[in-house]
């Protein structure tokens, strides 16, 4: 397979800012087995980390292994059961075993990467759950209540926390140009950072919508920086080649990447690349500069 043979790479350094961490007031063993772990602390809700609320999680959580368990020693046990069960066992196993493991094998083979995210291993131990849960004998009533105890504050989308944010114009006018075209060529976006802090998402830092937005391949400066609870700042080597060349050629102001058909940059952004005859501009809106060759 080709892709045995590429020549991406993947940080080790990341597998320790991805691990499982604990999100509640019983370590990641307790946080996993109640389906959380999450390393990103921005992505909980309000009150998440409370112990009534971690502890009502975890209970929950142990109620649905146990019914999940009886049903596998039932005589209506699923022909599925065991495929569930072995999943659920090995995805706890590998998120509880923290970075240590999965460092040597990332710097033995690149693709063992996505194992770094440590904490959606957990997922067929969440479905377990839920399956043990449905084939226990409880009052209809508990079953309604359960999740508001579980995590109150998820209600109403966190209290408005949680709520779909539209893209505005300018995005939907670059897509739509760029995906129409079937000339061959990648894009790139700019400025040469993987984050976005935009007025239309109330200043969130997110990742740069652009990396998602295009049926055509995205050149983008994929070394992640990420801030750990103890206050270093993990910074990430660049994994895609082609990234680091097209990093490596702006670092000197030039452009001079034959694959790169389209840059993608705000429109109030100054660059070198609006004064190179090259490039001619063929969208420039409120906030987005499109730039074609």
């Amino acid at each position: 397979m080709p892709a045995l043979a590429a020549q991406a790479v993947t940080d080790p350094v990341g597998v320790d800012a991805f691990a499982a961490r604990a999100d509640g007031p019983f370590g990641v063993l307790g946080s996993l087995l109640a389906g959380g772990g999450i390393w990103n602390a921005e992505a909980g809700v309000p009150g998440q980390d409370d112990w009534w609320q971690a502890t009502a999680r975890l209970l929950l959580a142990v109620a649905g292994l146990a019914g999940f368990v009886r049903l596998g020693r039932s005589k209506e046990r699923p022909a599925w059961w065991t495929g569930l069960a072995v999943a659920s066992a090995a995805g706890l196993v590998i998120a509880a075993l923290g970075p240590l493991v999965l460092e040597q094998l990332i710097a033995l083979w690149p693709g063992f990467g996505p194992l770094r995210d440590g904490q959606v291993y957990v997922a067929p131990m969440v479905l377990a759950v839920a399956v043990g849960l449905s084939s226990l004998p409880v009052p209809r009533p508990l079953v309604i209540v359960a999740p508001l105890l579980v995590l109150p504050t998820f209600a109403l989308g966190a209290f408005g926390r949680l709520d779909a944010v539209r893209y505005p114009g300018d995005w939907r006018a670059v897509q739509r140009i760029v995906n129409e075209d079937s000339a061959p060529g990648a894009l790139l976006t700019l400025p040469w950072s993987a984050y976005r802090a935009h007025a239309w998402n109330e200043h969130r830092v997110i990742l740069d919508p652009a990396t998602k937005l295009f049926d055509r391949r995205v050149v983008w400066n994929d070394g992640l920086r990420i801030g750990m609870a103890d206050g270093r700042v993990l910074v990430l080597d660049v994994e895609d080649p082609l990234a680091r060349k097209v990093g490596e050629q702006l670092g000197r102001n030039v452009l001079d990447e034959s694959t790169i058909r389209y840059v993608l940059l705000p429109a109030s952004e100054n660059t070198f690349l609006t004064d190179d005859p090259a490039w001619r501009p063929v969208f420039q809106g409120r906030e987005l500069l499109l730039l074609r060759r």
